[in-house]
């Protein structure tokens, strides 16, 4: 029902061709890499061999990545023949047919990695964009199913190519204590580690069931991302949360459990 992988240590997780797990220069750790640069022509793939069953609630498939593909001609969108090259994010119930979970992209769904596509400029850790997708877009809930990354390129011109990082496959609030030992009271406890890079987790309590928001700010009140925003029942919880496509900083989580509300400071130092 989860999975998570920074991808610190060896895996024998994934398969494919034109991937592996590497470390590039400029790279504080390492994550999945096509080649760099790719080739013209052909079709990369990488498939995660853990089947994973869509959860009910908090089915998000998060990761990190930065992708310097050719992009297409202006104003077209994933699907249109002059997208030309893109990188995508799939699923299958079968492991034939293949969904994706989103909309592929090219190098224009950032600024800075348009910026330097055709360049002799290589990314480097800075240049990660984090990217946080709901399976039950595409998918219903108990579905098992599959994941792959694929990287398209056509017979023109290719870049440095795609890197995927700090993949976490539903990690939602999960209870970790029974109906016999309920808590008392509402509490948000302080986030461990503090300092942390780039994952802390948060816990809280809940006496009672409850609508439940979780949300993290920056240090100028700014939504940054929601964690949890459902109806929770009564219970300790705790959510591990991914900041690896943040900078680094303070940052702000505040809980509301119907009329409770409570926040505190995190600290992100990269």
């Amino acid at each position: 029902s989860n999975y998570t992988n920074n991808f610190n240590t060896a895996s024998t997780d994934f398969s494919g061709a034109g991937f592996s797990i590497a470390q590039p220069a400029g790279f504080n750790s390492p994550a999945i890499n096509s080649l760099h640069p790719y080739a013209v022509n052909t079709t990369y793939t990488y498939n995660l061999l853990v089947p994973i069953i869509v959860a009910s609630s908090n089915s998000f498939f998060e990761y990190d990545d930065i992708a310097i593909v050719e992009p297409g001609d202006a104003g077209t969108k994933f699907g249109d023949t002059a997208f030309w090259d893109y990188v995508v994010v799939e699923g299958s119930k079968d492991g034939i047919t293949w969904t994706p979970i989103a909309d592929g992209y090219d190098c224009r769904y950032n600024t800075r990695w348009s910026a330097i596509f055709g360049t002799s400029t290589n990314p480097d850790s800075t240049y990660y964009v984090h990217h946080k997708i709901d399976l039950q877009n595409k998918f219903a809930a108990g579905d098992q199913i599959l994941i792959r990354f694929r990287l398209f390129s056509d017979e023109a011109l290719t870049g440095w190519g795609w890197i995927i990082d700090n993949l976490s496959i539903q990690q939602g609030p999960l209870a970790v204590e029974n109906n016999a030992a309920l808590p008392k009271q509402f509490a948000l406890m302080q986030n461990y580690p503090n300092p942390f890079n780039p994952t802390t987790t948060i816990k809280f309590a809940l006496p009672q069931a409850e609508n439940v928001k979780l949300e993290i700010f920056d240090s100028l009140g700014r939504l940054v991302e929601t964690i949890v925003n459902s109806r929770l029942e009564a219970g300790y919880y705790n959510y591990k949360w991914n900041a690896g496509g943040y900078a680094s900083g303070v940052y702000i989580y505040r809980l509301r459990a119907g009329s409770y509300t409570s926040t505190k400071k995190l600290n992100l130092v990269k």
